[in-house]
């Protein structure tokens, strides 16, 4: 639980960097397919505008689990997160802020939904991690099986930001 929302805090922070910086795949091994096709066409049309929105997390007030489903597919787990940002859009041309403010720090709270499939990584009573694809050994920290290719999220990480919404 503890680990969980760490990671899920972690995650909240680097999407709102990835953002930021207009590079959503940085984070894609931690999104849903969909999720990131979404937020990189929302960045197509602010790089046509020659808008940046900037969100600078200046403090996660809490992160509380809201809600927990399983079925024969996939886990789905909601927290509620209260964090504290500066929100503003500038030209990129200009650097002039057309919305919002560097120093009004903005309270909010999301709803972050994630999920990942039943067993998508099994660790063995020695903590060796397998893949779920070809039962290889898991030697490295890239989501990549070495030995099939497959892409894979062992542990925690094996969880994917399904969605984010404000309160």
């Amino acid at each position: 639980e503890k680990e969980f929302k760490k990671w899920a805090k972690e995650t909240f922070i680097e999407f709102q960097k990835a953002w930021s910086t207009k590079n959503i795949n940085a984070i894609r091994n931690r999104l849903d397919y969909d999720l990131c096709e979404q937020y990189n066409l929302l960045l197509k049309t602010n790089v046509k505008e020659s808008q940046k929105e900037i969100i600078e997390v200046k403090q996660i007030n809490y992160i509380d689990f809201s809600a927990y489903s399983k079925d024969n597919e996939k886990e789905i787990v909601e927290v509620a997160l209260n964090a504290v940002t500066n929100n503003y859009t500038i030209d990129e041309e200009t650097k002039a802020i057309i919305s919002g403010s560097k120093t009004i720090k903005v309270r909010t709270t999301y709803k972050l939904k994630f999920y990942r499939k039943v067993g998508i990584a099994t660790k063995e009573k020695n903590g060796k991690v397998r893949c779920p694809n070809c039962g290889a050994e898991i030697l490295n920290e890239n989501n990549k099986c070495e030995y099939c290719k497959s892409i894979y999220l062992d542990g925690v990480k094996s969880w994917i930001l399904n969605s984010i919404d404000k309160y």
